[in-house]
């Protein structure tokens, strides 16, 4: 009996503790004043489309009030609301520390292709298939290491651009055609032809279509025909037909 009267008190000794700390933590963030707020741009040396005085400069803009707040009253939310909408950001997350430490992290569009049609236009697709528009002068901050899509294409025409998106991703998710495939070329008559990095001839894809067995087609005549027949011998290899390689050669 003596033992189960000790857990109780113990118990509720406890409980007052917990509830005093958090009484006067409240209390001391009345007076703890929000600082500069650290902004973090993840990967930002890989993907030089967001920097962090871009942010700053955001919410400048906004005219929320920050740096000097009490820490109770910092508004978080509308932080990361401002900084969501950034067009290249695609994620948004704002922390505080006891301090008054002020931490906005923030996550980038990441492209996956990049568009650079007939016309002159310019844009990507990023890895959940929307459209990014980046100014030239980002882009020319390093180089972004995906495939390029010319020729007849429009940021307009949301079908072929999800076409193209699909087999983005199926290049993206392996490594073998991650390496391989460099250009992605659409035909007026909506075929599609292919520009390897590796070889000196072009494959022609045919329309968007059974993407699965031609990428498959394409993969053990590289690992197979290839190797025995000269990387050199054609100038282009049609995968266009059911079943069948029709290659021309040099």
């Amino acid at each position: 009996m003596m033992r189960r009267w000790l857990v109780w008190i113990t118990a509720a000794l406890l409980t007052a503790v917990v509830v005093l700390a958090a009484r006067f933590s409240r209390e001391d963030r009345r007076h703890v004043l929000c600082q500069r707020p650290d902004i973090v741009v993840e990967d930002s040396l890989v993907h030089p489309f967001v920097q962090a005085a871009d942010i700053r400069q955001l919410l400048r803009g906004s005219q929320l009030r920050i740096e000097g707040m009490p820490l109770d009253s910092c508004p978080l939310a509308a932080i990361e609301r401002v900084v969501s909408s950034h067009p290249l950001v695609k994620q948004a997350e704002v922390s505080l520390s006891p301090s008054g430490y002020l931490r906005v992290s923030v996550r980038q569009r990441v492209p996956i292709l990049r568009v650079i049609n007939r016309q002159g236009d310019s844009y990507f697709l990023d890895e959940d298939g929307r459209l990014m528009r980046v100014a030239p002068s980002r882009t020319h901050r390093t180089a972004v290491d995906v495939p390029v899509v010319t020729g007849q294409v429009l940021a307009t025409d949301s079908l072929l651009n999800r076409q193209l998106y699909d087999l983005a991703v199926r290049l993206q998710g392996d490594r073998f055609w991650n390496e391989m495939i460099a250009q992605i070329n659409v035909e007026a008559d909506g075929r599609w032809t292919l520009t390897p990095n590796v070889c000196d001839f072009e494959v022609c894809l045919g329309r968007p279509e059974r993407l699965d067995s031609k990428l498959a087609a394409l993969r053990a005549f590289y690992e197979e025909a290839l190797p025995k027949v000269g990387w050199d011998r054609y100038s282009k290899v049609d995968l266009e037909f059911k079943n069948q390689i029709v290659c021309t050669k040099k």
